[in-house]
Formats: C-alpha cells, sequence, structure tokens
C-alpha cells in the first residue's frame, strides 16, 4: 500500500450516520473515495458499576471540508484505498461530542 496525503471534500449526514469524501492524487488522477464516518468511546456514564450509556467522538481529529486526511492505496489498482486513521467503531445512535462543520 502506497501513503498520500489526501483533502476531505464532502461530510454528508444519513440519518444518523455520516460519510466522508476525500480526494487523493495516484499516477496524476483524482480518486474520490468515500467512507462511513467512525466513532471512539470517549465515556462511559454509569450509575455505580452499571453502565448506562456512551458518548463518543469521531476517530478523526477533524472531519470539516479541506481538512487533510491520510490515504493508503494500493499502486496497482489506485481506487482501491482507504482511510486507515477512521478506525474506530461503525455507530448509529450514539451521542457524539463533536459534528462536521
Amino acid at each position: 500500500m502506497e501513503s498520500v496525503t489526501g483533502k476531505i471534500v464532502k461530510a454528508k449526514r444519513d440519518r444518523e450516520l455520516w460519510f466522508i469524501t476525500a480526494e487523493y492524487i495516484a499516477n496524476g488522477i483524482v480518486y474520490k473515495p468515500t467512507e462511513q464516518l467512525t466513532y471512539k468511546i470517549v465515556n462511559v456514564k454509569k450509575f455505580g458499576r452499571l453502565p448506562l450509556g456512551d458518548q463518543a467522538a469521531y476517530a478523526l481529529n477533524d472531519v470539516s471540508e479541506g481538512a487533510d486526511i491520510r490515504v493508503l492505496y494500493d499502486p496497482v489498482k489506485p481506487k482501491r484505498s482507504y482511510f486507515p486513521d477512521n478506525n474506530g467503531k461503525h455507530l448509529a445512535k450514539q451521542k457524539i461530542a463533536s459534528a462536521p462543520k
């Protein structure tokens, strides 16, 4: 896998889920993959030892349009790519600490 820095060009919400689209260049060609945004648990609320709920934040530090994002792609098939720092859990109904701008 090859690594390149891309730019987030779109953050879109579909019901409870967020998706990000980034743009990167490989071999002179522009690619725009989209991934579901993932989350990391940042706070577990408890009553004694009983868990009552979780609070999550985006796995990526910055999901605003224009932000840099690391992209790994297959040098043989550059269209095959993913965002390695978007490595949290796919959650649908969590209290999110911050929302994309």
